[in-house]
């Protein structure tokens, strides 16, 4: 019993030890890999690095939009007091033909600009128009001031003043005016019609 307690006692020490070289190994086998990770992590950051300073050669100006009381293509005027001139609008054609022409005709332009007029707020333009409205109809009414002042001076009024007198057709307008409707009509407008052309009576 004593041999077969020692035999497996030395088994278990072997295969403990057998772990252990695995182990060894296996961390031997790490230890490469992390190298290598190290590695890589090392070009990255000169890459990093490489790429920062080259930032610094090339710098980028940014545009700012913010107002600024220069006038120029690229900026917006604070100051609303000053009015754009169209001369300091032309400063980047000096170079080019026809430029004189050019401010020759803004100069008249801006000569015969006239500012238009606020237009007029609602109660203001009904005043107006009420204005209007009286002057109008007290012009209307002024023309019977006469009438009425003879009306006033006479001794007594007959109303109505002027009486309508019926116009009464005469007998040569109902004649001109009539138009034949029954046959027998138009045969007998026929006959005068002969009788005053040809002066003979068609008889039928």
């Amino acid at each position: 019993m004593a041999t077969t307690t020692t035999g497996q006692c030395e088994d278990k020490e072997e295969r403990e030890e057998a772990a252990e070289s695995d182990e060894e190994a296996e961390e031997d086998e790490d230890l490469p890999e992390t190298s290598g990770d190290e590695e890589d992590d090392g070009e990255a950051e000169n890459q990093l690095i490489q790429a920062i300073a080259l930032l610094g050669k090339r710098q980028y100006t940014r545009q700012w939009n913010e107002p600024s009381s220069i006038i120029s293509e690229f900026n917006i005027s604070t100051d609303q007091q000053k009015s754009i001139d169209t001369s300091e609008l032309l400063q980047g054609l000096t170079n080019k033909k026809g430029l004189k022409q050019l401010k020759q005709r803004l100069n008249k332009l801006s000569d015969n600009t006239t500012q238009l007029l606020k237009p007029l707020a609602p109660i203001q333009k009904d005043r107006i128009h009420r204005k209007l409205a009286y002057e109008k109809s007290s012009k209307q009414i002024s023309d019977w001031d006469p009438i009425v002042k003879h009306n006033k001076r006479a001794d007594h009024l007959q109303f109505p003043l002027q009486e309508d007198v019926p116009a009464i057709p005469s007998l040569n307008t109902k004649v001109e005016s009539f138009k034949a409707v029954t046959p027998l009509e138009q045969k007998v407008q026929f006959q005068r019609h002969c009788q005053q052309v040809f002066g003979i009576a068609m008889l039928s």
